[in-house]
């Protein structure tokens, strides 16, 4: 059993959770200041079926989307919600999907439970005083407990000698100084640093005044032990005193922004499919999960006609007006991928010389490394000559009228469908899809065809 703070790290983000540390580096540290990482930020979503539906849910809900627009898509989110707000959904369902899965007992559903109410105080405090990252603050009130979230979804028989001692009557600190020798503190500090996951995690971590958005996290965690005094109406005024003095309010305008948080925390758990945890934000709120929207639902292989009208509207939208590349690219993998229900879709683009053909973007469930295999000389597959010149094509393994034999080796699948990505007219990559060892369709073919020219309407738009 791992003994030290170093050893449950290697532990936790090598062999337990190594997804988790990549997929939340990742989302962290986007930039939003560069366009391509909005892009990226779309992809690292739709690699994961389940997320793309929870987020779409959240996407939708009250609390993140107030105009209640309909959202559809991945890439309509972060221009709606923008991609601060989109991040921050990302991180928290990314946080419910990887470590509450594991279902190990009621102290890892409180910490999760937690971590989310003290999340939302956090983002009402930033909000409160104007502070300038209020999605910042809230990633790092969420993970400000990872190592405790971890060690309880990860932990096994340490866990239970932990859990045992708690169960005692022992005092928590006291229960991790006897079983493990430090505090899971310090484990999330550990974690954290591992993980590069926020400046403002650390500086919280570091103290709770080493900045306002540290202040904002600490006393977030703080409110959330009021919430049940605030909702039965016994709290006292020199209680809600530090939480005044901090935000510049009164004392009816904080019971209110309190009481209003921990109930956006709730509903946040509803729609994540979390209601569950909803008893520890809220002793007397039923375990309910919010309505599942079948247009939300995660990848399933089936074609979404309503879905695909939808986007191929939105390209509609796009091609007459200043186009965004970017987003055009996006809707089309989302919609041949989630619409289309194509489980693999891929974007190459030729190098300057126009001589190489270079896998450059892709939507796909399962994962594969389809995208570091799609890689082609032209002169080596002379019949990627006729698709660069704008002809679409759907080659099968076992009938080679298009030379395609080395496509497929490559890709793995039993038949492809590609066709011309252009811009002004002009020919700059390929798009391709395909069923793996599945066979594609007419009515694959069909809906490839429509979303390929409609991206080449778009791009003879002036772009961006």
């Amino acid at each position: 059993m791992a003994k030290t703070v170093e050893e449950w790290v290697a532990h936790i983000a090598k062999a337990e959770l190594p997804a988790f540390g990549q997929t939340l580096q990742q989302i962290a540290t986007l930039n939003e200041f560069m366009l391509s990482h909005a892009a990226e930020l779309t992809r690292v979503i739709l690699r994961d079926p389940t997320m793309t539906a929870k987020i779409l849910r959240l996407a939708n809900s009250v609390y993140f989307n107030p105009s209640q627009k309909r959202i559809n898509t991945i890439s309509r989110a972060v221009i709606v919600l923008g991609f601060q707000t989109l991040r921050s959904i990302c991180v928290a369902t990314l946080l419910l999907d990887e470590l509450l899965s594991r279902d190990t007992g009621p102290q890892l559903g409180k910490e999760v439970a937690d971590a989310f109410h003290a999340a939302m105080q956090a983002r009402e405090l930033a909000l409160l005083r104007k502070e300038p990252n209020v999605e910042e603050i809230f990633i790092a009130a969420l993970l400000s407990r990872i190592g405790e979230i971890s060690f309880w979804a990860c932990g096994g028989d340490a866990a239970s000698k932990v859990q045992q001692q708690l169960t005692a009557g022992v005092a928590p600190d006291e229960a991790e100084d006897n079983v493990l020798g430090f505090r899971l503190r310090q484990l999330t500090v550990a974690l954290a640093q591992e993980w590069r996951v926020s400046d403002t995690l650390l500086s919280s971590l570091r103290s709770r005044d080493a900045s306002p958005g540290a202040q904002c996290v600490a006393n977030a965690f703080d409110a959330i032990k009021l919430v049940p005094a605030v909702l039965d109406n016994k709290v006292k005024p020199e209680q809600l005193q530090t939480l005044m003095s901090f935000t510049g309010k009164s004392e009816a305008e904080i019971r209110q922004h309190l009481q209003a948080a921990g109930e956006r925390a709730a509903d946040v758990l509803k729609a994540c499919g979390a209601g569950q945890l909803v008893r520890y934000v809220r002793a007397d709120a039923q375990a309910q999960e919010e309505p599942v929207d079948a247009a939300a639902e995660g990848f399933n292989g089936e074609p979404d006609l309503k879905l695909q009208l939808a986007i191929l509207r939105e390209l509609n939208t796009l091609a007459s007006s200043k186009t965004d590349i970017n987003l055009v690219l996006q809707l089309v993998l989302e919609g041949l991928h989630r619409g289309a229900g194509l489980p693999r879709v891929l974007i190459a683009l030729l190098n300057p010389p126009r001589s190489e053909l270079l896998g450059k973007y892709v939507v796909e469930w399962p994962v594969s490394n389809i995208l570091g295999r799609f890689r082609f000389v032209l002169n080596d597959v002379p019949v990627l000559q006729a698709i660069v010149q704008g002809q679409t094509l759907w080659a099968w393994r076992d009938s080679d009228r298009h030379a395609f034999t080395l496509v497929l080796k490559q890709s793995g699948a039993a038949d492809c469908l590609l066709g011309p990505l252009s811009v002004n007219g002009k020919v700059i990559g390929i798009v391709y899809a395909d069923r793996g060892e599945q066979a594609l369709s007419a009515a694959d073919q069909e809906a490839f065809e429509l979303f390929v020219s409609q991206a080449a309407l778009c791009l003879r738009a002036p772009t961006k």
